[in-house]
């Protein structure tokens, strides 16, 4: 209120009472100082009594509603589940976890076709300036997904390699 009302706030002897305190059965209860004389104070004084005459007080205690449920039910999940709806990319395929292959694996490939590996290309986008966008590996390419798992010659033979050494 001292934010909203900061000439009435001033003018209150009790500014640390509850809304319940101020309003009554027909109208509202002032505790001040001296009654609001000046024109500034009076129009503060008239905004608040119209948005607290359409407010309906209870004697019910307070709780938290949501739109989100029918039982309209407060529930942090639930908030968290639109809000996820809403921002998580759309993804059309099902994500498929083959036992043989270590979760590690699974998840950078999941991030890899989501294109969230964090390269210097995909930090940029995010707002993060400053550095080189070439391939740090060969110099040649950008930094991003893409080039580093598939084009850059330096990855691709160090890819090469590894197959080489596992004899595959």
């Amino acid at each position: 209120m001292a934010f909203n009302f900061p000439h009435l706030f001033e003018l209150d002897k009790r500014k640390s009472c509850f809304v319940a305190e101020r309003v009554g059965s027909d109208r509202l209860k002032w505790d001040w100082k001296r009654k609001p004389n000046t024109v500034i104070k009076r129009e503060e004084l008239d905004l608040l009594v119209r948005l607290v005459e359409r407010v309906q007080f209870s004697s019910e205690p307070d709780k938290w509603k949501s739109r989100f449920l029918g039982d309209g039910g407060f529930y942090v999940h639930d908030l968290r589940s639109v809000i996820e709806d809403l921002n998580a990319p759309v993804v059309y395929n099902p994500t498929v976890w083959p036992k043989i292959v270590p979760l590690k694996v699974s998840i950078f490939v999941w991030c890899a076709c989501m294109d969230r590996i964090p390269t210097v290309m995909a930090l940029a986008r995010r707002g993060v300036n400053g550095m080189s966008t070439s391939c740090l590996l060969c110099n040649v390419g950008s930094d991003e997904t893409n080039h580093i798992l598939l084009h850059c010659p330096v990855a691709w033979d160090a890819l090469m390699w590894l197959l080489n050494w596992c004899n595959i």
